[in-house]
């Protein structure tokens, strides 16, 4: 009978022990990865930052293009005229 007494508590005393451990260890762990999460955001509102500036970038260089493209078509248009200007 004693033993079974024994077994018992020895049974009780892991289990509070193991909840114990889990509370503090848990809380510890998820306060890390609180931690964790705020480094990620972080870096996600670079990465976006990134992305903005880069999205302006093409938006500028596009309309460049676009202006060299409407000069190089007027400019064929030009050439187009001179040349048969110089055909009799």
């Amino acid at each position: 009978m004693s033993a079974v007494l024994l077994f018992i508590t020895g049974v009780l005393t892991g289990v509070i022990v193991d909840l114990i451990l889990s509370k503090v260890f848990g809380r510890s762990r998820s306060a890390g990865n609180t931690g964790d999460l705020g480094i990620l955001e972080e870096r996600l509102g670079q990465a976006n930052e990134g992305l903005g500036k880069f999205s302006l970038q093409l938006e500028a260089q596009n309309a460049k293009i676009k202006q060299q493209q409407l000069q190089l078509q007027e400019a064929k248009e030009v050439a187009a005229v001179s040349r048969m200007q110089l055909v009799p």
